[in-house]
């Protein structure tokens, strides 16, 4: 389980995130959701040390917030939008680099283990025939996978997506989708800043609903939807064209 408890952050002259308490077991997914400036990037920022914070942040009985970078990345693994301009970087390189908090020893070098973690999540997301081609070689959502498949091959507990969707078409995005929900499935936690209430939908479990640094809800989405409640945070008549 993560459990987030009495979560303040924000920036040294502006205070964004105000006693934000949730928690979210394995196998769950969730959608933070609300308006522009409610703290939702800050709030996923927090939780992957991005930003100072106070507060609780526990991934079962392991305190995120003492732990050495190398040792969250093993836990805890950010999936965001892909870069404008890729670099020529083989897929199979950036998939690998994935396994860089695991790898041990002086040299570092790859064990049988991280290079059966990178053919799997090669596998996971059909890129096995791009592994020789280089990331200027690929389309947006082609490169978005790779991103996603370097995000498996780190074997984390918890993928935090900021703004992951953005800029990739309907049919990539529901691909990603069905790979994020497969992970679910298999035990892990997904936890994404979602502008897209209807793709939230499709994804989560259960809507975090920010506003003004606070939580405003927490509730199916579907539900949230039904009682108004979207209606109430974003301040118009959202429900007519998401249920």
């Amino acid at each position: 389980m993560l459990n987030i408890q009495a979560l303040f952050a924000g920036y040294p002259t502006k205070p964004v995130l105000f006693d934000v308490s949730f928690s979210i077991n394995p196998g769950q997914t969730l959608a933070i959701v609300g308006p522009n400036g409610s703290g939702k990037t800050t709030l996923l920022h927090a939780i992957a040390r991005l930003l100072p914070h106070t507060g609780i942040v526990h991934l079962d009985d392991t305190n995120l917030s003492n732990l050495p970078r190398r040792q969250l990345a093993a836990h805890l693994a950010l999936l965001s939008q892909t870069p404008s301009h890729p670099v020529a970087y083989r897929v199979y390189d950036t998939v690998m680099l994935g396994r860089y908090a695991h790898l041990t020893g002086l040299l570092r070098a790859p064990t049988e283990l991280d290079k059966e973690l990178v053919e799997k999540a090669l596998n996971q997301t059909n890129l096995s025939s791009f592994r020789e081609k280089t990331l200027d070689q690929l389309s947006g959502g082609e490169g978005q996978r790779v991103m996603l498949a370097r995000v498996f091959a780190q074997n984390p507990k918890v993928i935090l997506l900021d703004e992951w969707a953005n800029h990739l078409d309907l049919r990539h995005q529901l691909e990603l989708v069905e790979y994020l929900k497969d992970f679910a499935k298999q035990g892990g936690i997904v936890i994404g800043v979602m502008h897209d209430l209807r793709l939230a939908q499709i994804l989560s479990d259960r809507f975090l609903c920010l506003n003004d640094g606070k939580i405003f809800a927490d509730d199916c989405g579907d539900t949230l939807l039904k009682n108004g409640t979207l209606d109430r945070l974003f301040g118009t008549g959202v429900s007519a064209y998401y249920a």
